[in-house]
Order: structure tokens, then sequence, then C-alpha cells
């Protein structure tokens, strides 16, 4: 029986290594301390007994508390963008895919709470993120508009307004919701509880407006019906 060999690592490889599992080992205590005591409460101390390394040893890997902050929002901001793409391609122009795109946005908050604060929230006083950070975050919001224009070209809706005034109207509404059911009810799935139940409905709220505007009867969507029972930009606004 052939046996495998492996070559062993060079210096440089182990330094490498060492230092990517060191800096995943300080943003996932990052990540606990955050979940646990909010995300405005992140302490270098803190982080450093978890990972069992003097705290003067944190900045080999990260410069200050902000550039942690930072990294972990470039992370959430990749991580949604990439959720929301697979959405956009899954589903051609529909009101299908807005309440996909609503129960993703909801979805991510819920599974990820302490990005969900960081990437749209201002919760941790005096932190800007870079300027690299806010290049992904104008990218998913122009990726966002795309995908409205395709719905109005398509003659879903014809909101009335500018595309960009309606992407935020729908952004608006459905982070607003988002935030209520991780503020009232985060153990409940989306689609469940007081506000994680309310997408279909707000849909609704837009179909009755929206479709109003265009000639001919509005678009039948029985995916809307019985919905509940279904388990950044250039100035620097963190749009949701």
């Amino acid at each position: 029986m052939a046996v495998e060999f492996q070559k062993p690592l060079s210096p440089k490889e182990r330094q490498e290594r060492n230092r990517r599992e060191m800096t995943e080992a300080i943003l996932a205590a990052a990540r606990v301390i955050m979940r646990r005591d909010g995300v405005a409460a992140l302490n270098l101390h803190e982080i450093a007994r978890m990972v069992g390394v003097q705290t003067s040893a944190l900045y080999k890997y990260f410069p200050g508390k902000a550039a942690i902050y930072d990294e972990l929002y470039r992370r959430g901001m990749t991580l949604i963008y990439e959720r929301l793409q697979a959405v956009y391609a899954e589903y051609p122009p529909s009101w299908e895919r807005l309440r996909a795109w609503a129960e993703t946005r909801m979805a991510f908050a819920q599974e990820n709470p302490d990005l969900e604060h960081i990437l749209f929230g201002r919760d941790v006083p005096g932190f800007t993120p870079s300027e690299d950070s806010m290049a992904l975050s104008r990218q998913r919001l122009d990726s966002a508009r795309q995908t409205m224009q395709e719905v109005i070209d398509a003659g879903i809706i014809a909101p009335g307004v500018p595309v960009e005034r309606a992407l935020d109207l729908f952004l608006a509404v459905t982070s607003g919701i988002t935030m209520q059911h991780l503020a009232n009810e985060p153990h409940l799935p989306v689609g469940q509880g007081r506000f994680g139940s309310l997408i279909p409905d707000a849909l609704d709220l837009f179909r009755s407006t929206w479709s109003r505007q265009r000639s001919g009867p509005a678009q039948s969507d029985n995916t809307l019906k019985g919905g509940n029972d279904r388990a950044a930009n250039p100035s620097g606004d963190r749009g949701g």
C-alpha cells in the first residue's frame, strides 16, 4: 500500500498559518463578546484573555479595536452581498423576488445579530468603516438598485418615484421589520412571531400602491397569500 507523504510546511508557511489561525481566533472572540455584551462593549483585554495572549500581542494582528470592527464590517458586508446575489439570481423580477429579498435580509440579521448592528447600526461611537469597506457597501447598494430597477422594467411595479426612492422605502420598511423582530422575538424563525410574520403584509401594502400606478389589473401572486406560514452608499449612509 502506498504511503501518502505530505511535505512539511516551511517556516514561512507555518508563520502564515499561525497568523491566520490567530486572526480568526481574535475575530471569533470579538463576536462572542459582542453577542454577549453588545457591539459597543468590545474590549481588547477580554479578547486577549479569551485567546490566551497578552493584550499587547493583539497589535501584531490588528492596530486597534477599530480595525477589528472594520474587518468584521467587511466580512459581514461580503456575506450579505453574496446571499442577496444568490436571491437575485434565483428569482426573476417578481413579487416573489422581493419577498425572498426581505426574508433573506431578516435571516441574515437573525443569524448574525452582531454583524447586523455593525453594518446597519450606529452602535459604536466614533467607528467609521474604512474606504475599502465602504466600497463593498456601495457595491451592495448598487446591486440592490439594479435589482429594483429590473423589477420596475419588467412591469411588476410602478412606484411613481425614482428607483433610488423606491429602493430606500423598501429597505426602510423591511429593515424596520427586521430590527423589531430581533428586538422582540429573535428566537423565532423568519415568518413567525409578531414582527417576523409581517413581510407578506408589508409587500401587500407596497403592491396595493405600486401596482395601482400601472395600467391594467394588479399582478396576482399567490405565493404571498398565506405567506405567514413560511417558516451603505457613496455618502456613507449604511442603508439596510
